[in-house]
C-alpha cells in the first residue's frame, strides 16, 4: 500500500521539468515478505529495464540501489565441474543445490 508520493528537487537545484533532477521518495507498508516494488519513475530515471542487474548497498540504515553495468563476457561466465565441485568443498555447498544452480545457469534464469 502506497501511503504518499512526493518529487522533492535535488539539494541545491532548481525546480526545473524531468525525473533525472528530482528525487523520488514513496512510503510504503512492508508486506510480510519483505518484498518491495521498485517506482516505475524510479526504474526510468535509473535507466532499469526487465531482467537488468540492480546492486543494493544497506549503508547508514538507508538501502541504495543502482543499475550494475558489467561486460558479461568479462564478469559472468559457466564454471567448471572441478570448479564447482572446488566451491563445494570451500562452501560446503550441498551437490542437490549445485546441481540446481549449475541448471538454472544453463537455462540462462540466472
Amino acid at each position: 500500500m502506497v501511503y504518499c508520493f512526493l518529487e522533492i528537487p535535488e539539494p541545491g537545484r532548481k525546480e526545473v521539468s524531468g525525473l533525472k533532477d528530482k528525487t523520488i521518495v514513496r512510503v510504503m507498508q512492508l508486506p510480510s515478505r519483505g518484498q518491495i516494488t521498485i517506482p516505475a519513475e524510479a526504474r526510468r530515471q535509473l535507466g532499469l529495464d526487465e531482467g537488468d542487474l540492480i546492486k543494493l548497498t544497506v549503508r547508514d540504515g538507508k538501502i541504495e540501489i543502482e543499475r550494475l553495468v558489467v561486460d558479461a563476457a568479462e564478469s559472468l561466465r559457466e564454471y567448471t565441474d572441478e570448479e564447482l565441485r572446488q566451491f563445494m568443498a570451500e562452501d560446503q555447498i550441498d551437490e542437490e543445490t549445485a546441481s540446481r544452480v549449475k541448471a538454472l545457469l544453463a537455462e540462462g534464469r540466472i
